[in-house]
């Protein structure tokens, strides 16, 4: 297991090299889904913080059908900043968002860059990547997860947070097997 404690962010942006994460349940959505679906959500800046690149392991009851992230801060509904995959949409810049694996159990690796980000999260103030980083440093951004099954208010839902490693310091490396950007068996969801 990783030994890992929160850090606050005293002047804004985080290290570029941070790590962030969120472990999704039922009990965060608003209004609250029972429903034993988890999900861990990793994400590490790269390029000097001008790119994150993503991780999400999910054990879900519905197969995926949309994952984004939002701007709002726990049991707040609020604005989609990205679309990490769902069916038939097209990103802001007119590339497709891609389609969600067809799984209710599964890992998804990506890459989140500056033009992944959708108009409407600049009403809350997201108005560039930077500002993304900032609301998930800041713990007012959460992935949203929805399914087959639970597809009107999502499944599963978890508040983004910047992450320290014990003796790696803020983004430093994360133990476990080579098999992902974020390591192997300490990345699995809870049971």
């Amino acid at each position: 297991r990783i030994e890992a404690e929160l850090y606050e962010i005293d002047s804004g942006l985080p290290p570029a090299n941070a790590i962030f994460v969120a472990s999704a349940n039922g009990f965060s959505q608003v209004p609250a889904v029972l429903t034993h679906g988890r999900a861990i959500f990793r994400a590490r800046l790269i390029d000097g913080g001008t790119a994150l690149e993503y991780e999400l392991r999910y054990d879900l009851m519905g197969n995926l059908r949309k994952v984004s992230v939002h701007i709002g801060q726990p049991g707040v509904k609020g604005a989609v900043a990205l679309n990490l995959c769902m069916p038939d949409m097209p990103g802001v810049t007119g590339t497709p968002t891609p389609d969600c694996p067809d799984e209710n159990i599964g890992t998804m690796v990506g890459m989140i860059l500056p033009q992944d980000l959708m108009p409407q999260a600049s009403d809350q103030g997201v108005v560039d990547f930077q500002t993304l980083v900032a609301a998930m440093a800041s713990r007012i951004a959460y992935i949203d997860i929805e399914t087959t099954r639970f597809d009107a208010h999502g499944e599963v839902r978890g508040q983004i947070a910047p992450l320290r490693i014990a003796n790696g310091g803020p983004g430093g490396p994360v133990a476990g097997e080579p098999d992902g950007p974020f390591g192997g068996s300490d990345s699995e969801p809870p049971r």
